[in-house]
């Protein structure tokens, strides 16, 4: 079940990725050589870039495209690839043009400039910002799985999946690279993550613990920053 729901979670993503490049394609293939204007071509070329840099992200950063963040991203691109739509619709003449001095010739007129310029605008924003949350939602994504699994002896990934809001396998395999690089001292059993014990943490019971408001991480009271984040304590 936690399966089918991970990949479920993962195709809002991936369609609206797909959109832009069909979009992407009609735009610099389907166009009216009587319009001055080539913002359905411009918009196209923008479309195809924005589309294969989500695709190229849900393969190689799966987790910045699954967090809440990059979902988030997702709804927001869905406006651009409405104006992406009106602007191959403007640059082929449908709506928002006029006839100019020369016969067979059209340009844009003003609510058609409107059109071009907020699309541009738009899916330039749209190009330029999904890179930095990309980075920005794994790296969070990653810390607060750390800093869960350090905050508790025991914690299943579906407690995990339901705090960060990414599939379950997802958040296993974050826990399980934290494991293999040193981040985490613990094992997985089955769908749980438990945190080792041993001699030297038995005698650490009267240790004051302080967490972490960003990661959740457990720190002894005394340290000024957080040993899993870094934020100040």
């Amino acid at each position: 079940m936690s399966s089918t729901s991970g990949s479920l979670g993962r195709w809002p993503f991936r369609i609206v990725a797909i959109a832009y490049l069909v979009l992407g394609a009609v735009g610099i293939t389907v166009y009216n050589p009587e319009v001055v204007e080539a913002i359905g071509i411009v918009a196209g070329v923008l479309g195809i870039i924005i589309g294969g840099l989500m695709l190229l992200s849900a393969a190689i950063a799966p987790l910045g495209t699954q967090s809440r963040l990059g979902r988030a991203y997702a709804l927001f691109a869905v406006v651009g690839l409405i104006t992406l739509f009106l602007a191959i619709l403007v640059g082929n003449g449908v709506f928002g043009v006029r006839w100019a001095n020369f016969p067979g010739v059209y340009r844009l007129d003003e609510s058609g400039m409107v059109v071009a310029n907020a699309s541009t605008e738009l899916l330039l924003l749209t190009l330029i910002l999904w890179p930095y949350l990309c980075v920005r939602a794994t790296n969070q994504t990653e810390k607060k799985i750390i800093g869960l699994a350090l905050s508790r002896y025991e914690i299943s990934m579906k407690e995990i999946a339901e705090e960060t809001g990414i599939p379950p396998q997802a958040a296993k395999d974050v826990v399980i690279d934290a494991i293999g690089a040193g981040r985490l001292s613990g094992n997985i059993r089955g769908d749980t993550f438990v945190r080792a014990t041993g001699t030297a943490t038995a005698g650490r019971d009267a240790v004051v613990l302080v967490v972490c408001p960003y990661c959740g991480a457990k720190n002894e009271q005394g340290l000024t920053h957080c040993q899993n984040c870094g934020a100040e304590l």
